[in-house]
């Protein structure tokens, strides 16, 4: 069984994006998801909508060795906690491989 410790959560930026279409189609793969299959739709699905940086709405779930094991797109928001404002996020498209779940 696998621990917190053993894996290292990421913001998913475009020099990844080859990782993570490789991720995708084995996800595609092993199981029936949603997902972009090319390049230009993840960048198109997960850019960042309040700055231009070359971050991405998505997580990226790695292992001790660097490997993508699941991500999750999420949606930025504004929003107000105890009087304050805050910038959060809504989660969205989370997927983790069926090998780090058992």
């Amino acid at each position: 069984m696998s621990v917190l410790s053993d894996f290292k959560v990421k913001i998913c930026t475009e020099s990844d994006v080859d990782s993570v279409l490789g991720f995708f189609k084995k996800m595609h793969s092993e199981n029936i998801y949603f997902l972009p299959k090319e390049k230009k739709d993840i960048i198109n699905k997960y850019r960042k909508y309040k700055d231009n940086s070359k971050n991405l709405s998505l997580f990226l779930l790695k292992d001790k060795n660097g490997n993508i094991i699941g991500s999750s797109g999420y949606v930025p928001f504004k929003g107000a906690l105890c009087g304050q404002d805050v910038d959060g996020f809504v989660g969205s498209d989370a997927i983790i491989a069926k090998s780090a779940r058992e």
